[in-house]
């Protein structure tokens, strides 16, 4: 069987939960197998890596916008909740700054759970170079399937 993945549907694998990508993996051991071929052209490869960085951002946007900012009136100083409910405030924003930093490093070293599954891949597929012959070979595929459409 032969397939062929979209550079946005590569670049959605970063929407996915830890248990779709561990589904995904089942592919890399089609292609391995030989079962399966991923033809995968050098314009989906390039634009993968000029789109990864934005869609990863995306991903993150409301995770760094989250904030635990609670409001206490004056009154509730003198209890021993107050303290505690303030010191776990604090806790969550320690944790949430160790989870940014912790996602920042994965990002920059490509060690994302979905940049490890694109990786294993885009290392088993068939990679296509785009040359000018093959890209002259698509334009007259097009222009002929206008013709019957």
């Amino acid at each position: 069987m032969n397939i062929f993945i979209d550079t946005n549907v590569f670049l959605a694998f970063y929407h996915l939960t830890s248990e779709d990508l561990e589904e995904l993996k089942k592919l890399s051991v089609l292609l391995e197998d030989g079962r399966v071929t991923l033809f995968l052209p050098d314009q989906v490869v390039d634009e993968y890596r000029r789109n990864r960085e934005s869609k990863i951002a995306a991903a993150l946007k409301s995770l760094k916008e989250q904030k635990l900012k609670i409001e206490f009136p004056v009154l509730c100083k003198d209890y021993e909740e107050y303290q505690h409910l303030r010191e776990l405030q604090k806790q969550y924003e320690t944790k949430h700054a160790s989870l940014l930093d912790n996602i920042n490093r994965d990002i920059e070293n490509d060690s994302l759970k979905a940049d490890q599954v694109i990786g294993e891949l885009f290392d088993k597929a068939r990679c296509i170079e785009s040359t000018d012959k093959l890209i002259e070979l698509a334009n007259r595929c097009v222009q002929v399937s206008l013709l019957h459409a």
